[in-house]
């Protein structure tokens, strides 16, 4: 895609009213790739710092994808010198970033050519190579690391090599990386693949975070009207909710008979930011993962539902069912969506809708939204506490400065949200921020039963 074409997609965003916060863009930003340049396209980007700025008027960051193999004769490979491994991949060099001098180069290259001018992040491809599809077991590299052991470290090395950058900057990044480690926790990626079948998707999803891992979908495209909506709020209930149709073309309203069936996904995902934030805040403060399976929640097996911080359940729905059973751990669980009381420590069949995703809540949650959001932080500056069964009502919520790295040394707040009656409060529980920055006001969500 060109700049143009790029923005006119953003548009069509917003016309049509489905929420966006970040635009990836694959191969063709670049002036060559397979190997890359990791250099604008001047064809189809002429001027990349004012496309940058121009969507971040909008509210929309940038994401670069990059094949971490570098094209002989391009300026980082000249930067790079002979800081190489003796293998190609793709026919480009590999640099050898465990050595700091590459890791150095490689950095001051993407300061100069992306940060600089703001993009926000990275997808780093093509280095889950496990076994020897990249290079052979006998490669070497000048930091004295055989093919072997740099394989199963390179997503690592770079993931390291990208957060130092941003964070030498001042600001945060999340991004997506194809091979990853239990090493990485501490690092801001979600790991994505060609995994592409949705019952293996959710598996890995529940899975994962046990080992230090957070993973991300990559809806693509579909087979039915069904299957689209089913994989997009999937997408939508995870760690980062992309569609990555690279291949097929297709987006969120490509399947019109359910256009309004995913936008209402989307919607919902952006509206629960407030509830990810704090799960992730959690995370950090806790080590207890954003998105919970259901063995650490309480000895359960299920690998088709999971928890999204301490008070919600989702069990998604895949393309073919009409109906599926949910286990509600223990506790009285309500309907997201109507608050209609639906059991309580016991197995449920449910049926719902195309446009309904089976999302409880625990009775008695106060559950932090930002309804009617289009981007993060485009939100109005009011907090609605969704409020389930009778109260009074519990939860939590957790705000910074949401760009910065002051949060490491105490500029949050980690709040005790109590509403009783009409009335909400934060009880101030951690960090130097005393009180939510946001105002707040609740709703409460029940019917009969």
């Amino acid at each position: 895609s060109s700049a143009a074409q790029v923005q006119d997609e953003v548009s069509e965003f917003n016309r049509r009213g489905f929420p966006l916060d970040v635009i990836g863009l694959e191969p063709g930003w670049e002036s060559r790739s397979y190997p890359g340049t990791m250099e604008w396209s001047p064809a189809r980007f002429p001027d990349p710092a004012g496309f940058v700025h121009a969507l971040a008027q909008r509210n929309v960051h940038v994401n670069l994808w990059e094949n971490p193999y570098v094209a002989p004769g391009s300026d980082l490979y000249r930067l790079l010198g002979d800081r190489f491994g003796s293998h190609t991949v793709w026919l480009g060099g590999v640099p050898d970033i465990l050595d700091p001098k590459a890791a150095d180069a490689v950095t001051a290259f993407h300061r100069e050519k992306h940060l600089a001018i703001g993009v926000s992040g990275y997808k780093i491809d093509e280095v889950d190579g496990f076994d020897q599809w990249l290079w052979p077991d006998h490669a070497e590299f000048p930091s004295g690391l055989d093919g072997v052991r740099m394989r199963q470290i390179y997503g690592l090395l770079w993931q390291k090599v990208l957060d130092r950058m941003f964070r030498a900057k001042g600001e945060r990044t999340f991004g997506l990386v194809r091979g990853s480690n239990g090493g990485a926790s501490r690092f801001p990626f979600a790991i994505y693949s060609d995994t592409y079948d949705h019952r293996q998707y959710v598996t890995a999803l529940t899975s994962s975070s046990l080992a230090g891992v957070i993973w991300c979908a990559e809806i693509r495209s579909a087979d039915s009207d069904e299957e689209w909506v089913r994989r997009m709020q999937s997408a939508c209930l995870s760690p980062i909710a992309q569609l990555n149709a690279w291949d097929s073309g297709k987006k969120p309203w490509s399947y019109p008979a359910v256009e309004s069936a995913v936008r209402e996904a989307m919607q919902l995902r952006e509206s629960l930011v407030p509830t990810l934030y704090t799960a992730f805040a959690q995370y950090r403060l806790n080590g207890i993962p954003p998105i919970r399976p259901m063995c650490l929640v309480d000895n359960g097996q299920e690998t088709d539902q999971y928890m999204i911080g301490a008070d919600l359940l989702a069990a998604p729905m895949f393309g073919g069912e009409k109906s599926r059973s949910v286990r509600l751990p223990k506790g009285r669980w309500c309907d997201y969506k109507t608050g209609r009381f639906v059991g309580s420590k016991e197995s449920i069949m449910v049926s719902p809708a195309l446009d309904e995703i089976p999302l409880y809540v625990r009775e008695g949650a106060a559950i932090p939204s930002a309804p009617d959001a289009l981007h993060v932080g485009g939100a109005a500056e009011t907090r609605v506490i969704r409020c389930y069964g009778p109260g009074p009502w519990t939860g939590q919520l957790y705000e910074d400065d949401g760009t910065s790295f002051a949060y490491e040394k105490g500029d949050y707040g980690l709040f005790d949200l109590k509403v009783e009656g009409s009335t909400v409060s934060a009880v101030h529980l951690e960090g130097i921020r005393t009180s939510p920055r946001h105002a707040m006001t609740f709703i409460r969500i029940e019917s009969p039963g």
